[in-house]
């Protein structure tokens, strides 16, 4: 064979099978195995895992830029995690703006992949900041609400015993606490029962007690 020959042959390159890499199969097998898991426990938003990956591979050039868009995932994860623990709170209004609030994620992906990654992280950051924090406070305030009706159910039920029916107001009730007082909503039925209805914002569907029935909540 020629010498030029031989080295033409040189340079066509040759890639072996498995070219990535034992440690890029093992990278790729954990991501499928924890995104199946975040899919069992999470629904949905577990998605987010597989396309945060995608991203990274598609700018993540150094180890700074690979840990913004992990953290930019997992803000939008959060995000998502807590749209969808808002059904059994809050009703499908509020769950389904919650979830198409994860679109304003977007100009971070954005920002990300044409090099601006602190400036992704900031904003994916704050909308996810946003939205959980608004969910939190609200799952507080309920928890606060359902002991504030516990009181109200102990008063009226004092009442009854005292007079022999409900009382028409809560009217002489020491709340537990006075800021509450704008989110529940109370009631004298016709038949000798109470209704109490409780929500921990008017965007929110409201949670009830009966007093013929209990408590009760139906999201729309």
């Amino acid at each position: 064979m020629p010498t030029s020959d031989r080295h033409l042959v040189c340079l066509v390159p040759i890639n072996p099978p498995f070219q990535y890499g034992i440690s890029s199969l093992l990278a790729t097998a954990t991501l499928v195995c924890l995104t199946s898991a975040a899919w069992r426990a999470f629904g949905g938003a577990a998605v987010i895992a597989p396309l945060t990956a995608l991203m990274i591979c598609l700018d993540g050039h150094d180890r700074r830029s690979v840990a913004c868009g992990i953290a930019i995932g997992f803000a939008a994860f959060a995000h998502a995690v807590v749209a969808g623990l808002a059904y059994d709170q809050f009703g499908f209004s509020v769950t389904f703006f919650s979830y198409a609030a994860l679109l304003l994620h977007l100009p971070a992906v954005v920002m990300y992949l044409i090099g601006k990654q602190s400036a992704a992280l900031r904003w994916s950051a704050a909308v996810a900041l946003l939205f959980v924090t608004r969910h939190a406070i609200w799952s507080n305030r309920l928890t606060l609400l359902r002991d504030e009706v516990k009181s109200i159910v102990r008063f009226s039920e004092e009442r009854r015993s005292e007079s022999g029916q409900y009382p028409d107001s809560l009217d002489g009730y020491a709340w537990r606490c006075p800021s509450l007082e704008q989110y529940v909503e109370y009631s004298h039925g016709p038949f000798d029962n109470i209704v109490i209805l409780f929500r921990p914002s008017p965007q929110t569907e409201p949670h009830w007690y009966n007093s013929s029935s209990g408590y009760g909540y139906e999201p729309d």
